[in-house]
């Protein structure tokens, strides 16, 4: 998932520019824990990564932020890389609760339970599904939600033993993103 999320489907974007506000319903640097030490990233890499999201969530109007260390470039999970911490946060409106049930289900449900073994969570939004795909070398925890006619999605990934890469760190995102919005 995540990086590895059916290919292109894991940044986010939705047509969107990388820069973001609180009212775009994505994460922000106040959201992210200072000891991550992590800032936006608007690279090219990190921008063209997150164009690519808009498939995930067809017909819904969406928003992307990447957040690194240092300004680094994202780095993909799935290539076994060892990487530094990083978040990626996504998030839609939909034009009706049943559009955004029926792309939740698709992207949440065939996606990440099919392909990646995604499990159902409580506590965020109306309904969530949680992700972990490790490698030797990096730890990556994603989470897909829905609230409404809201869609959202955070990916938080980052060296083995780094103490904030948890799954009960990518829920408290995930809680702060929905407040954002």
């Amino acid at each position: 998932m995540g990086f590895a999320i059916a290919g292109a489907v894991a940044w986010g974007g939705c047509g969107a520019g990388a820069t973001t506000s609180a009212s775009d319903g994505v994460l922000t640097a106040a959201d992210l824990p200072a000891s991550m030490g992590l800032a936006g990233n608007h690279s090219a890499t990190a921008v063209n990564l997150g164009k690519a999201f808009g498939q995930a969530y067809p017909g819904c109007a969406g928003h992307f932020a990447v957040f690194t260390v240092d300004g680094r470039t994202p780095t993909p999970v799935s290539a076994g890389t060892t990487i530094s911490p990083e978040v990626f946060s996504e998030a839609a409106r939909c034009r009706s609760t049943d559009q955004a049930a029926t792309v939740f289900r698709h992207t949440a449900g065939e996606v990440e339970a099919n392909n990646v073994g995604g499990t159902p969570v409580s506590g965020v939004g109306a309904e969530a599904v949680v992700a972990a795909m490790d490698t030797k070398r990096a730890n990556e925890y994603a989470l897909f939600w829905k609230d409404g006619t809201s869609l959202g999605f955070i990916q938080l990934s980052g060296p083995v033993g780094d103490r904030a890469i948890t799954i009960g760190e990518i829920k408290v995102l995930a809680r702060r993103q929905i407040a954002s919005r």
